[in-house]
Formats: C-alpha cells, structure tokens, sequence
C-alpha cells in the first residue's frame, strides 16, 4: 500500500523518517551515520513520557467485555485513543461511568492519552 507516501508527504525515494510516539515527524538524512540515526532514536524515547508508575486511575481493559474499566472516573476529563501509527482513532470527551466500551476499536495495542485533573498521562494498553 502506497498510503503511507501520501500521509507523511514522501515526494522522494528513499527517505527515511523518525516518527516519535509523541506524534513527531522528522526526515532523517539518509546520510547519517549509524550513530546519529541511533542517537535520534534514543532521543525520541525520552520524549515520550508513558508513565506506568504514576497513573491517574488505575485502569484496565476487561477482555471479556471489551471494556475500558476506570476505578476512579471523576478524576478523568478525557481520553484520546491512538493506534500506533500516531492516528487519532477515538475521543471519549465524559466519563459517565467505570466501564467504557471499546467495541469500535479493532484489536490491537493503543495509547490512552488521559486528561485528568492533575496533568496528561499515557497508556499503553493492547485492546484484545
């Protein structure tokens, strides 16, 4: 599939392209060494701040459901759900009750992006 040409604006063959989890794009110069490409990639890690530790609510996917529980929703504003090509895929913009449903996702692994009343937190969670 030639899709990825038009979403990332290749207009040359080849390119290489470092794509962060915190959705930044940045063209590589294929002249690079193999150093400094790997220089970027550690560098891109660090900007992505998937923090496990310290999380807002403890929360989970319950595969039987396919639900998104939340033991504390009344502390999250939103939650923004991205695939891992860095795509947007769902917004859940209220948190009416402990268990969201994830019907619409295929299955996979994604980033919850959660607003919460304390900061953003990030994450990862594969959805079966």
């Amino acid at each position: 599939d030639r899709g990825v040409f038009t979403d990332y604006n290749v207009t040359f063959y080849p390119a290489v392209y470092r794509i962060c989890p915190d959705k930044v794009v940045e063209r590589v110069l294929t002249s690079e060494s193999v150093a400094q490409l790997y220089e970027k990639v550690q560098y891109c890690q660090s900007t992505l701040s998937v923090d496990e530790a310290q999380q807002v609510a403890n929360m989970f996917i319950d595969p039987m459901t396919r639900s998104l529980v939340v033991e504390q929703p009344g502390q999250i504003n939103s939650i923004n759900i991205t695939d891992m090509r860095g795509k947007l895929v769902h917004t859940i913009h209220s948190i009416p009750s402990n268990t969201i449903s994830l019907d619409r996702l295929t299955t996979g692994i994604y980033l919850f992006e959660v607003h919460a009343h304390n900061g953003i937190h990030v994450r990862k969670l594969h959805v079966p």
